[in-house]
């Protein structure tokens, strides 16, 4: 709604014939309106009470201004993509609600949106509404045979978390669905005692190419024997806390995605249990990791071969596994770290020699940047070009800005070395959440009135030396 308000000072303009809007091509116009939709379904998402009771607004709005919006808004398909509705509402309501959207969506793609309500048995208007799975799969039923285009589905349930193991073969009529989304409150205790039978959910969906499981229970899946369960899986989210994931059970799943390329495994708890029948296997095909905590990278390194993996990010407390998991994969080139890496960062690097990237949030004045400028196999490493470091609450000193800067930034001659010897780096980027506090001392240092800065929001600086800029500073 705010985007349309900012759009509409651009109808009416005192002195022309035509207001700007009106002399945009349908072309742009259309992107214009897409992003405004797009945001408000962003909104919506992310208050997920909404779903039960509304879908995107903005198109209605757009098609009020006048005939030539009107007519660009219901021909344009990819505006009504989203949609979203109740599993608690009577079927007679989401058989006039699919009428109205087909009418519309024509033979686009569609992002559907289920959404189970949390509905207080204490009110007698919910009673009806409740425990009725009998009447869920049919309306879904209903809802599937209506939207043979369906490409996206998200289903997300906050009253009781069993309902979600109702919707096993529901999906049948909808094959084409390349991304899932399972979603349920993180405050039910039940979740720790919820078998999720994983292939009941998606046995029936062959092109899915996206799963994401957010507080999704016991996940629980066989040994995938002749051919795998997810067989086209590109991307695969663990999210939130759920119920905890043995190696056993982690491992078994990602056997049944022998095409994943990137998997996100934020916070999931991981418990030792059996080790003894697991057995070693290859992803041949991943490139990315993003762990909450490096007990995940254990498992890998010592049951999963990752030939071709490229990015690792690691937001979680521990150091036990990752120099190990880094010896393995040296092919790795980019690196983001949490604070708590920032003393034992020195022994993953060493062996990542192919790395580009390299990203640290920081703890303290700064001290934990000087392995990076002191160590001398870190110095050797000419392939880092990009330096990432991230500052929260304190106050970067000169003395290791100015030391990182002049040992791996500041190009002594111009065959692009140090004064350390090293190969310079190319830039220094620079995050920070309270600019004037944690930069107050370093942007009075000479080197920082040296660099060419690029500020790319309030919080983010990108810093770059010339050669001609900084050769009387070294």
């Amino acid at each position: 709604m705010s985007a349309t308000r900012s759009a509409s000072r651009f109808i009416s303009v005192p002195g022309h014939k035509s207001s700007p809007i009106e002399e945009c091509h349908l072309d742009v116009l259309s992107l214009i309106f897409q992003y405004v939709v797009d945001e408000e379904v962003v909104d919506i998402i992310s208050h997920s009470w909404l779903l039960s009771t509304q879908s995107p607004n903005e198109p209605v709005r757009l098609m009020l201004v006048c005939r030539k919006w009107c007519q660009l808004v219901s021909s344009t398909p990819s505006l009504w993509r989203f949609f979203g509705l109740s599993l608690n509402d009577p079927k007679e309501h989401v058989i006039g609600r699919l009428k109205k959207f087909s009418s519309l969506i024509k033979c686009g793609q569609v992002e559907l949106y289920l959404y189970d309500m949390h509905l207080y048995q204490s009110c007698p208007e919910n009673l009806h509404l409740i425990e009725d799975c009998a009447s869920r799969k049919e309306t879904i039923t209903t809802i599937m045979d209506s939207l043979p285009r369906l490409r996206k589905l998200f289903v997300s349930f906050e009253s009781n978390p069993a309902h979600m193991n109702d919707l096993t073969g529901c999906w049948s009529q909808a094959p084409n669905i390349y991304e899932l989304v399972y979603s349920i409150g993180s405050w039910k205790e039940s979740l720790f005692t919820m078998d999720f039978p994983l292939e009941y959910h998606v046995r029936d969906l062959p092109n899915l190419s996206s799963l994401s499981l957010d507080n999704a229970g016991n996940v629980a899946v066989s040994p995938p024997g002749t051919h795998p369960l997810l067989p086209n899986l590109t991307t695969l989210t663990l999210g939130s806390a759920g119920a905890p994931l043995t190696a056993y059970q982690l491992t078994t799943l990602l056997s049944h995605c022998p095409r994943l390329q990137r998997l996100t495994c934020t916070s999931y708890h991981f418990v030792e249990g059996d080790h003894h029948s697991l057995k070693s296997f290859k992803l041949r095909y991943l490139t990315s990791i993003e762990v909450g905590r490096d007990y995940l990278l254990k498992i890998f390194s010592s049951y999963i071969e990752t030939p071709v993996l490229r990015s690792l990010i690691i937001e979680g407390h521990s150091e036990l596994w990752t120099p190990e998991f880094a010896r393995k994969n040296c092919g790795i080139e980019y690196l983001r770290l949490s604070r708590q890496y920032r003393h034992g960062y020195p022994g993953i690097l060493t062996h990542l020699t192919k790395l580009t990237k390299f990203s640290l949030r920081i703890h303290g004045p700064g001290l934990s940047l000087r392995p990076l400028y002191t160590t001398p196999d870190i110095l050797c490493a000419e392939s880092l070009q990009h330096l990432e470091i991230r500052i929260w609450r304190d106050e970067l000193h000169t003395e290791y800005f100015e030391g990182l800067v002049q040992a791996r930034f500041l190009r002594a001659n111009k065959e692009g070395y140090t004064a350390a010897g090293c190969k310079a780096m190319q830039e220094l980027v620079l995050e920070v959440r309270h600019p004037d506090m944690a930069l107050k001392q370093v942007r009075q240092s000479a080197l920082w009135k040296k660099a060419r800065i690029i500020q790319r929001d309030p919080s983010i600086f990108i810093l770059r030396w010339d050669f001609e800029d900084t050769a009387e500073v070294c």
